[in-house]
């Protein structure tokens, strides 16, 4: 929307936006479970991890610092049950669903 498209591309831009929602939708309603009682920032970082962005990446567009990003990290992996195993946070939440 904020590209302000008009016309045909307009419909490729609706289209992918109810794909990615569609794909999105159940992620985000199995990371949503109360039980892994993760934060709204914790789930917004879970998002942003599982679509393959650094760090660094996550802390220059959430306006944080890298170590914030790090402390968020270590939350999600403890609150996920995988912080004293080898699982790669990344592939953790490709696999996921």
């Amino acid at each position: 929307m904020k590209l302000r498209l008009k016309g045909e591309y307009l419909k490729y831009i609706d289209l992918l936006v109810k794909n990615l929602e569609t794909l999105a939708s159940a992620f985000g309603s199995k990371i949503t479970k109360k039980s892994y009682r993760l934060s709204p920032r914790e789930i917004e970082i879970c998002n942003m991890i599982r679509n393959g962005m650094t760090s660094k990446e996550i802390s220059a567009i959430l306006y944080i610092s890298l170590q914030t990003v790090e402390k968020h990290r270590t939350g999600i992996r403890s609150k996920l049950g995988i912080s004293n195993t080898n699982h790669n946070l990344f592939s953790y939440l490709q696999d996921f669903l």
